[in-house]
């Protein structure tokens, strides 16, 4: 496994924190290039503090775990290259995999 920068650990003790296992991640697609090769998908929970729900982006910390994938701020989203797969489905397995070695802890649902 490759060596994580301290933003890396920062931002998946913190998603971890966000994400306990059973949680699930909301993928919203916000643009798509008129050539259909590329996308910008928001990612976010909803965690309940106190009695009282409350909304969580999680993009741009997604964004700092996988670097090959960039945040656009305009679109408060994940741009990602390419056709032919999942990338919000890819990204949720991925993520909880890294978080509970196990790639079901945290499901993807797409609004």
């Amino acid at each position: 496994m490759r060596r994580l920068t301290p933003l890396q650990e920062e931002a998946l003790r913190s998603l971890k924190h966000d994400l306990p296992i059973g949680s699930a991640v909301l993928c919203v697609t916000r643009s798509i290039a008129k050539s259909g090769m590329s996308r910008v998908i928001d990612f976010y929970t909803v965690v309940t503090v106190n009695g009282t729900q409350q909304t969580r982006f999680l993009s741009s910390r997604i964004a700092k775990v996988f670097p090959q994938h960039k945040y656009n701020p305009d679109l408060r989203g994940i741009r990602f290259q390419g056709c032919g797969y999942s990338a919000g489905d890819e990204i949720v397995t991925t993520l909880s995999e890294i978080l509970y070695n196990d790639r079901y802890a945290i499901v993807c649902e797409k609004l």
